[in-house]
């Protein structure tokens, strides 16, 4: 008789789905969950069920799963920090509707290094551009009035 030893088999890393709001479907691995705070908070309740992202893109939360994964990989130490921020440079130099649709998904899923990128983004935008120019940006406008709350 044969004796073989049997290797375990390696484990799955555990994925969540997320749903965006235009019915993308997103298998996200849990080390990139950890960076999304907001839908962290909900993993308990949702169990194994899709989570609906009802408002974030599937342009938008591809994007910002991207940004996490790339962070995790830098928290691993398989990237230098001078290659994440030109990673982050780059990941950021998008048009003003993309950045601000990625401050404010940001905000909604808690990204903090996101958001606190984007933000900055906008702001060194901002100094370039003359008081007029910044009056027209609406959409800054916009963004803050209907999504930043003062609760």
């Amino acid at each position: 008789m044969e004796n073989r030893e049997t290797l375990p088999s390696p484990e799955k890393e555990k994925l969540t789905t997320l749903m965006s709001l235009d019915g993308h479907i997103f298998p996200v691995e849990e080390a990139v969950i950890v960076e999304l705070r907001a839908i962290r908070r909900l993993l308990p309740a949702a169990g194994d069920a899709t989570i609906p992202i009802s408002q974030v893109t599937g342009q938008i939360l591809a994007k910002i799963i991207d940004y996490c994964r790339k962070h995790n990989d830098h928290k691993l130490n398989r990237l230098r920090d001078e290659e994440i921020s030109a990673w982050d440079r780059h990941f950021v130099d998008v048009d003003e509707e993309l950045l601000f649709d990625l401050l404010v998904a940001s905000h909604f899923l808690e990204v903090k290094d996101l958001f606190y990128l984007t933000v900055t983004t906008v702001t060194d935008t901002m100094k370039t551009k003359s008081p007029a120019q910044v009056g027209n940006m609406d959409q800054l406008r916009n963004l803050f009035i209907s999504n930043f709350r003062l609760d």
